[in-house]
């Protein structure tokens, strides 16, 4: 059995490193990209992270810093590592799974996260999901390990703990993961109540010691934006004056659908099944496919007091509140526990059948009958279950199909974002180069992405304000001493006498200050 698991292993490290290498090497770039990449080059190149207050845990930017010591945008490196990373996940599935599901549908349920569209996008950008997804996923096969033993040893309940804390540290939402596996240890009533305790004191020192560390270290500096504002406060966007309880119901009834649209889309990809998303089968898609895997998770944790099941349940929960759109990202590390569940309730279904027909054949009814129906249920589970792997695969191969033309858009937005920075550099003396930049760009626009981008490679501090197509901003106003203004917006700004026009670079209008008695001709 352990050649079978490690030839199969391999099977899906080749398939993986062939499908990596084939795909083409290019990474879309965004606001949290352009965070992640500054905190890592700084800290392989300065051995300490940025001597400011983090808003996010460290966990990604740390992982990713040995890959900028290959230069400022070692996206071929980052693309292959983050491949690794889905292959990791799909293997860790397939581990998850199997004692509950059987060899047979714990490989499938690894097949589901292996073919899954949602997880090729995310290698296509370097965020913390997939890193993250690899090691709670490796925190609940450990959690596992011990609700099977009869005994779980001090080392693996501290491997457990490490884990978890390395989670956190790479996610803020892994906190949820702390006390679902706390309780599973102190759940085990036929162990001694001082061995659990003790567990329980291994467990805490080693999940929440590195925790602890960081908070040492944020408490440093001065207070900053942090993610308990974010809860308490509503942001500009939300477009709404409530607070408290108001706030929280009215973000439940904004953000709630959109999660469940997100696990959604880990089913159906949106790029081949369009018309799920459009109306009229938009919602009702939504809430039967979300609803389904709320329900079945509900199940598991009540009646089967599933750790796994409940963590999934905290985490909608939480994102459930959490004020922003960022499309099936969020949910995605939640992909390797719902994989599981389509297979679940058709093995659930399959044996039930199997009881009823038992039953059915002792009190002497209709054999023939009960094996008709039986088989025909069997058709049915395994009916859906093969559309869903094909769904799969098609999604997958609609993606591939695809990414030659992203590559081609990210390599002409990485142009531009060197353009900006080259022009910065070279028309900057040196005392100005620690003056931030001022960026003004159309509400959800691209430009955004592209003065970030910029900023990253010119080492630049860099504001980007948002401004909406009724909304006139004076320059005069802004203390920065160069402005790049998208054209969407270059009709919206009052230049003052203290701003010049200088040139137009990438779809930007730059508008500097002069410092002589006369402005410039």
């Amino acid at each position: 059995m352990r050649c079978s698991i490690f030839s199969t292993a391999g099977s899906g490290i080749k398939y993986f490193l062939t499908l990596g290498l084939s795909l083409p090497m290019n990474l879309l770039f965004s606001p949290d990209v352009a965070q992640y990449l500054t905190i890592a080059r700084t800290l392989a190149e300065t051995g300490h992270y940025p001597p400011e207050r983090m808003m996010g845990p460290p966990g990604f930017p740390t992982v990713i810093a040995p890959f900028m010591l290959l230069g400022a945008t070692p996206f071929a490196a980052l693309r292959l590592f983050l491949a690794a990373c889905w292959a990791t996940s799909a293997v860790l599935t397939y581990l998850l799974h199997r004692h509950e599901l059987g060899e047979a549908l714990g490989w499938i349920a690894g097949l589901f996260v292996a073919t899954s569209p949602v997880l090729l996008t995310l290698t296509t950008i370097p965020l913390n999901e997939s890193v993250f997804m690899v090691i709670a996923t490796a925190a609940l096969l450990v959690m596992g390990a011990w609700r099977r033993r009869p005994a779980a040893g001090n080392w693996e309940v501290a491997v457990g703990g490490l884990l978890a804390g390395a989670a956190f540290m790479v996610r803020s939402t892994a906190i949820l993961l702390l006390p679902v596996m706390a309780i599973t240890l102190l759940w085990r009533r036929d162990r001694p109540i001082r061995r659990r305790l003790l567990w329980a004191a291994i467990f805490a020192a080693c999940s929440l010691g590195p925790a602890g560390l960081w908070r040492i270290r944020q408490s440093a500096y001065p207070p900053g934006a942090n993610y308990m504002q974010s809860w308490a406060t509503a942001r500009p966007a939300e477009n709404t004056s409530v607070t408290s309880l108001a706030l929280q119901c009215e973000r439940l009834a904004r953000f709630g659908p959109l999660r469940l649209e997100a696990i959604k889309e880990t089913v159906l990809p949106k790029e081949l099944c369009w018309r799920a998303y459009h109306a009229p089968l938009a919602s009702p898609t939504t809430w039967l496919i979300g609803g389904f895997f709320v329900a079945v998770a509900l199940w598991r944790a009540v009646r089967h007091r599933c750790p796994l099941a409940a963590y999934a349940i905290l985490t909608l929960l939480l994102l459930a509140f959490w004020p922003w759109d960022e499309g099936v990202r969020f949910v995605a590390p939640l992909i390797p526990i719902f994989a599981a569940y389509p297979l679940w309730v058709g093995l659930r279904c399959w044996r039930g059948q199997i009881a009823r027909h038992g039953q059915s054949a002792q009190h002497g009814q209709n054999v023939r009958h009960g094996q008709s129906a039986r088989h025909g249920r069997r058709f049915v589970v395994a009916t859906v279950l093969g559309l869903l792997a094909a769904v799969h695969i098609s999604g997958l191969a609609v993606v591939v199909s695809r990414m030659p033309a992203q590559r081609d858009k990210a390599i002409m937005r990485l142009a531009a974002m060197r353009e900006l920075a080259d022009w910065h550099n070279t028309n900057t003396t040196a005392e100005g180069r620690e003056d931030p930049w001022l960026g003004i760009t159309p509400h959800h626009h691209n430009g955004k992405t592209q003065l970030l981008g910029a900023a990253y490679l010119a080492r630049r501090p860099v504001r980007v304000m948002e401004a909406d197509a009724e909304e006139c901003i004076a320059l005069s106003d802004h203390p920065e001493t160069c402005v790049f203004v998208h054209q969407a917006r270059a009709d919206n700004i009052a230049i003052g006498a203290a701003f010049i026009h200088i040139t137009t670079i990438a779809e930007f209008e730059v508008f500097q200050q002069w410092q002589d008695a006369d402005p410039p001709a």
